[in-house]
């Protein structure tokens, strides 16, 4: 079952309900698969969102397949229905690294005929 990408869907969106379609132990945690998800996983240079699924904080989010693996400290039962909370001030952050660094490509592309092979989002800190 593919899982919805909610993050898709509204860029805004804070918090969301889902439900747990599988919670397996893992390195470092607990691997959660949810039905829908708002959290954005690492890729393409950004650093996934953070934030917590019901008591769970969630630590990474990776895309695994068609599916978004969220790694939480703690278990999750199957089957149950869970609030996610995106840590808002993190996402909006990342959102406006990432309009900022497609503004100035957009610049150095336009001047000189340069496109951006490389970008790096990271804590008060982007590499282009």
């Amino acid at each position: 079952m593919e899982v919805k990408k909610l993050y898709y869907e509204d860029s805004h969106l804070k918090e969301f309900t889902a439900t747990v379609t599988d919670c397996r132990e893992a390195k470092g945690g607990w691997a959660v698969m949810l039905d829908a998800t708002a959290f954005y996983p690492t890729g393409g240079g950004q650093e996934c969102d953070l934030g917590t699924l019901g008591p769970a904080n969630v630590l990474d989010v990776k895309e695994q397949g068609e599916q978004i693996l969220h790694l939480c400290d703690a278990p999750l039962e199957v089957g149950s229905t869970v609030k996610g909370a995106i840590d808002w001030a993190r996402r909006f952050d990342h959102m406006q690294q990432h309009s900022g660094e497609h503004l100035v490509m957009g610049r150095i592309y336009q001047k000189f005929g340069y496109h951006n092979v490389g970008f790096h989002m990271g804590t008060g800190l982007v590499t282009i």
